[in-house]
């Protein structure tokens, strides 16, 4: 991500339904990158080629959707940090864009945890089945 932030993105947009919060995100990451916007209202998808969900929505049934569904297009790509499916993750498939989860993150935070705490590379595949297995449980 730091490369995209730093290379790649055009211009980083910040949403927050708390204004402070998204100002505060927004003057931290000027620090590191040019170009970032605070989006107030999502109204308009048009020239946003990923989004990424990084709110606790998703993870209520029935509750609401970080962005309006009608205005994703089959070229978006949508992410959301949630480690599992959400309802905007099923939404945006269906309406034909690519679409990952929070697995990998969640995976490889564990990892570099390990590494700075004993100093040992782990076995990551066990640690991918582990959360594999886990989630599983939990869907049943």
């Amino acid at each position: 991500i730091s490369f995209y932030l730093s290379e790649k993105a055009s211009t980083l947009y910040i949403f927050d339904i708390d204004a402070d919060k998204a100002g505060m995100l927004k003057s931290h990451l000027l620090k590191i990158r040019k170009n970032v916007e605070r989006a107030d209202e999502i109204k308009d998808l048009s020239g946003i080629d990923i989004i990424i969900n990084a709110t606790p929505l998703g993870l209520k049934p029935g509750g609401p959707l970080p962005c309006d569904i009608k205005l994703l297009k089959p070229a978006h790509i949508v992410g959301d940090l949630i480690y599992k499916e959400t309802p905007l993750l099923r939404k945006a498939s269906a309406k034909g864009c690519k679409t990952f989860n929070g697995l990998g993150m969640l995976l490889w935070q564990g990892v570099l945890a390990f590494e700075l705490w004993t100093g040992h590379t782990p076995p990551h595949q066990i640690m991918l089945d582990a959360l594999l297995k886990r989630i599983k449980q939990q869907q049943a």
